[in-house]
């Protein structure tokens, strides 16, 4: 660009610029770049708002909600006098609860976002506390869906609840906001971008954002409470219910087990161990005096037998020329010096901000990540490999991430030649999607 020039937008057209220092001089020849686009121009707000509708409807099939809501129909089918009005107004206060429960996240994002805090969806699972809470509420609840005890109120309470309406709402109330409690280790497609939109929007959108979330996740509850018929035509209670609650209770032993495994970030590998085999002796046990010998030996060996099947399944999916056994990749840690000096010395950058607790990195990972294809094209002279860790507090990842509009991960990021401001991939990362990013990055056409 000549000095008559007059400066406006540069995009697409080539600048030279000289660098002087001490007597130094280099001139650098460039081509402007459009900036990136930001995350929340990128997606229309309507668009969001559906997602975050899906999301909230999906964690009712994970495996923390999905025994929430089979308790909630076991609970509707052990009443003798079942009544289209008290299932329709139990199901309702149980939607009060869930909605109101996110309406109170969003109450809690707001003020951390005032009091200047780490803003992000999971960030609760960077602390070691809730993480145990959780592992206790979930290891609780998995003993109680086997059978293993029941919680039995004094009769005179028991009396009470029955006979006053509002104390069984109230019931229901909390039977909701306890859902989205056991919604949070888990997570769900289209649910990491809707909350990180809602975390890096202004706070009318925060709130909306996060009731859809509730209005999503109290769908199944809505439909039964619009159409209470569905409830009353199960079967009454029998043998089937039994057998429904112990297949519940797995999903919760699974979940608790995940949970658990988050505190090898905070504990020894042998503390986790010892932790897993007294929680995992003491449903044996418990199995052993609920359902005898014999019950409890076929249990034990059939889900041995499944998760066998599973990791063998999972061993041969990622052996079968497509996906390396272990990463070859020479991962950096992230810092922006890192970036600016491989963009510097032309060369490719692949920035990976994850954690241990995000299944949707672990998804980016195993589907993506680890492809031989993929390996390859990491692993090339002229490709530097970043990777940031936020299964901890980390001020410099969080700083690093709020600097490009993010709030959540998994955040992808490819820098080059062909991209000096940086290419923000999709949350859910694709083959195709990173090969051709690490292409463009090189600037090739």
């Amino acid at each position: 660009m000549s000095g008559g020039d007059k400066a406006g937008d540069l995009t697409g057209k080539p600048v030279s610029a000289v660098l002087a220092d001490r007597g130094i001089a280099q001139q650098l020849d460039l081509k402007m770049e459009p900036l990136a686009p930001a995350t929340q121009s990128s997606i229309a707000l309507w668009q969001v708002a559906l997602m975050a509708l899906a999301g909230g409807f999906i964690l009712n099939l994970m495996p923390c909600v999905l025994p929430v809501l089979g308790m909630k129909l076991g609970s509707i089918l052990q009443v003798e006098q079942r009544d289209r009005k008290s299932v329709r107004v139990q199901f309702l206060a149980s939607s009060a609860g869930i909605i109101s429960s996110f309406l109170a996240l969003a109450l809690l994002m707001t003020v951390l976002r005032y009091s200047n805090q780490t803003l992000g969806w999971g960030i609760q699972f960077q602390n070691p506390w809730f993480i145990g809470f959780m592992v206790i509420v979930t290891a609780l609840f998995t003993a109680n869906l086997l059978g293993l005890f029941e919680i039995n109120l004094p009769s005179a309470m028991t009396t009470r609840l029955a006979t006053q309406k509002r104390g069984g709402l109230k019931g229901n109330f909390a039977e909701g906001a306890f859902a989205t409690l056991l919604a949070t280790p888990c997570s769900a497609p289209f649910l990491g971008t809707a909350v990180a939109f809602a975390l890096a929007a202004p706070l009318p959108v925060l709130w909306g954002l996060f009731l859809m979330l509730g209005i999503g996740m109290s769908l199944p509850w809505l439909m039964i409470a619009t159409w209470p018929g569905l409830a009353l035509r199960l079967p009454r209670p029998g043998r089937w219910m039994l057998r429904l609650r112990v297949a519940l209770g797995l999903l919760m032993l699974a979940a608790s087990l995940w949970l658990l495994s988050l505190m090898l970030n905070h504990i020894s590998l042998q503390s986790v161990l010892i932790v897993a085999a007294v929680f995992l002796l003491a449903l044996v046990v418990g199995s052993l005096r609920r359902y005898g010998k014999r019950n409890t030996a076929i249990a034990v060996c059939v889900s041995l037998l499944v998760a066998g099947l599973v990791m063998l399944a999972a061993a041969l999916s990622y052996t079968n020329g497509a996906k390396p056994l272990q990463d070859a990749v020479k991962w950096q840690p992230l810092t922006e010096q890192a970036i600016a000096q491989a963009v510097a010395d032309n060369k490719v950058v692949f920035v990976d901000v994850t954690a241990d607790w995000c299944v949707t990195c672990k998804a980016n990972k195993f589907n993506v990540l680890l492809r031989e294809d993929v390996q390859k094209a990491l692993t090339a002279d002229n490709v530097v490999a970043l990777r940031g860790d936020w299964s901890r507090p980390s001020k410099p990842i969080n700083d690093f991430l709020q600097k490009r509009g993010s709030v959540a991960v998994p955040f992808n990021q490819i820098y080059g030649p062909g991209l000096p401001s940086g290419e923000i991939l999709s949350p859910l990362l694709t083959r195709d999607a990173v090969l051709q990013g690490l292409q463009d990055a090189r600037g090739d056409k």
